[in-house]
């Protein structure tokens, strides 16, 4: 038995507390969703789009699993620093992330699970998905009014302070839901956050006269219809644009973006207390992401993968049911193709700065938990070194503004317009894992 309100096969008992229920689901993934694709300069309408698209694929495949499928974190330093400026290399290099799952996926179907839980051990997988909360916490700064003092020096001005409150109280509200409120608000925290944070930051816009910033203020924020823009993206598609070295990267990021699959699989299943990796297997949770991230490099949209925010909402509203799952991403595909879209945009970022914090300490303590319910021993001081390790050196690469932007890691070399580089969960990654396969074992010693 779980304490889910509705879990996997569940209906909610009305189509009104269906909507909300997978209205609130959008609204936990919806910042990231949308933020990811405008950084890298796609349209935010084809990322939902291609969200809601690849969750339903996942649903679908794996029939025992529920999680909505986002934009990644994971894949900015390749889709940014890579593919900006070439459709192909964008395209295939998705669509190679795909087929890296299927095909990983598929030798799980008839090897098992051993090797991979071998190299992608709990030790390992923790720390991954901590700093991939650490790494988040990044937009929640930005978001937070913060960016001016941490990167520049300067002191906070009026505006910003007006939304370092409105993320505070953001938090703060949705945090009190959360802890103290009934069965009823704690199911409906993070929308109630969002709406009563969304008025009190209209009426401070019209009191200060407007200037808080909203995602439609960022450059990269145009907003047109999906299938527009997976035809001009194919448009441009020429295999002369691309060689086979540039494609490299992306099996590589594949294998790291594996770890917060497993990780997140991991956490859900403490969560609805049923073993995901066994049933429906790891082997179908990888194939359902890979057909649903290459559905996503054929529309010409980002990689999409299992979401931290969606597996903390989950926990939050103890509600994994597919059909509200699926109904958020039905949501999804119908709000890319009208004007809520560009609406949903002009709510000022610090709303969306407070939930994600509170989303993002919950991916943290995620990675938290699969260390503490896998019962590492930590009286053995590699595990600690490992831990330590991973985690310092992932918070360094993605965060110290010398090292460059969100996600964004260190050159490990670039020839011409070809480069590789090692972001803020690659390395760690790396380092974890030959860390794990050549330090000794002072207790087995």
């Amino acid at each position: 038995m779980n304490n889910m309100k509705y879990d996997i096969y569940d209906k909610p008992k009305s189509y009104v507390e269906w909507l909300l229920l997978s209205l609130q689901q959008l609204v936990a993934v919806f910042g990231a969703t949308i933020l990811i694709p405008i950084i890298i300069g796609i349209n935010p309408a084809l990322g939902l789009m291609t969200a809601g698209i690849g969750t339903l694929l996942y649903i679908l495949w794996t029939k025992k699993s529920a999680v909505f499928l986002g934009s990644s974190g994971t894949f900015i330093p390749l889709l940014a620093g890579l593919s900006l400026g070439n459709p192909t290399l964008l395209i295939l290099g998705v669509v190679t992330i795909g087929v890296v799952y299927i095909v990983i996926g598929t030798i799980v179907r008839f090897t098992g699970t051993a090797w991979l839980k071998n190299i992608l051990t709990p030790v390992i997988v923790g720390p991954i998905i901590m700093i991939l909360g650490i790494s988040l916490v990044a937009y929640s700064i930005t978001w937070f009014g913060l960016d001016a003092t941490i990167t520049g020096g300067s002191s906070l001005s009026l505006v910003q302070w007006m939304t370092l409150g409105i993320s505070t109280i953001t938090f703060i509200i949705t945090t009190l839901f959360v802890l103290k409120g009934n069965k009823l608000t704690k199911t409906y925290s993070i929308i109630i956050g969002l709406v009563i944070s969304s008025i009190v930051a209209i009426i401070i816009n019209l009191i200060i006269g407007g200037g808080l910033p909203t995602l439609s203020d960022m450059g990269n924020f145009v907003v047109e219809n999906p299938f527009k823009s997976v035809i001009s993206t194919w448009k441009e598609f020429s295999f002369s644009n691309v060689s086979f070295i540039q494609l490299v990267p992306f099996i590589i990021i594949a294998f790291v973006s594996m770890a917060e699959h497993i990780g997140d699989h991991t956490v859900l299943s403490a969560t609805v207390n049923r073993d995901l990796l066994q049933d429906p297997g790891l082997n179908k949770t990888l194939q359902a992401q890979g057909f649903a991230t290459l559905a996503a490099g054929l529309f010409g949209s980002t990689p999409v993968t299992t979401y931290g925010e969606s597996t903390a909402s989950v926990a939050i509203s103890k509600v994994s049911s597919k059909y509200v799952i699926g109904g958020a991403a039905v949501l999804a595909i119908i709000i890319s193709f009208t004007p809520l879209l560009t609406l949903l945009a002009y709510i000022p970022t610090a709303v969306f700065g407070g939930l994600s914090l509170l989303l993002y300490c919950f991916i943290f303590l995620n990675g938290l938990n699969v260390l503490l319910n896998s019962k590492i021993d930590f009286s053995n001081q590699k595990n600690l070194l490992i831990v330590s390790s991973m985690i310092l050196i992932g918070t360094a690469v993605t965060l110290i503004p010398s090292y460059s932007y969100i996600f964004i890691g260190i050159d490990v070399f670039k020839v011409g317009d070809i480069s590789f580089q090692i972001s803020g969960l690659m390395l760690p990654l790396i380092i974890g894992v030959l860390m794990q396969a050549l330090l000794p074992d002072e207790k087995n010693d």
